[in-house]
């Protein structure tokens, strides 16, 4: 009410109209993001995921962050409880940190740069 009495009268249909917009959107990022995935991709197991590091990172910044949903999903079948702050660790973990670093994240996720390899797994535990 606030929003229609202040702003704009067809708010909410304007809001409705953008959340629709922006749905099909990221549906059609994440299908072009699964393809890509495929190509960064060094090996798949049950509970671990590698990347080629170099690629990742050649990559957009929005496309890196849309890979690193797309194998947090295949690893733990959803992204619930990860948020922009994780995004934030794994992102310096690329770029500040030295081979060998580890990021631990929720539900036993762990993200490890080594190398020309960005690699995510489960903790044992």
């Amino acid at each position: 009410p606030f929003l229609e009495n202040n702003f704009n009268k067809n708010i909410r249909k304007l809001l409705a109209n953008l959340a629709e917009i922006v749905s099909l959107d990221y549906q059609f990022l994440e299908q072009i993001a699964g393809v890509k995935l495929n190509s960064l991709l060094i090996s798949k197991r049950k509970l671990r995921i590698r990347l080629n590091l170099k690629k990742f990172q050649k990559t957009h910044i929005a496309m890196q962050r849309m890979l690193l949903r797309l194998s947090i999903k295949e690893l733990l079948g959803s992204t619930r409880k990860f948020d922009f702050r994780h995004w934030q660790e794994v992102q310096d973990l690329i770029l500040n940190r030295p081979d060998g670093s580890v990021v631990d994240l929720p539900k036993r996720l762990s993200v490890k740069k080594q190398e020309d390899k960005l690699e995510l797994y489960i903790r044992k535990g």
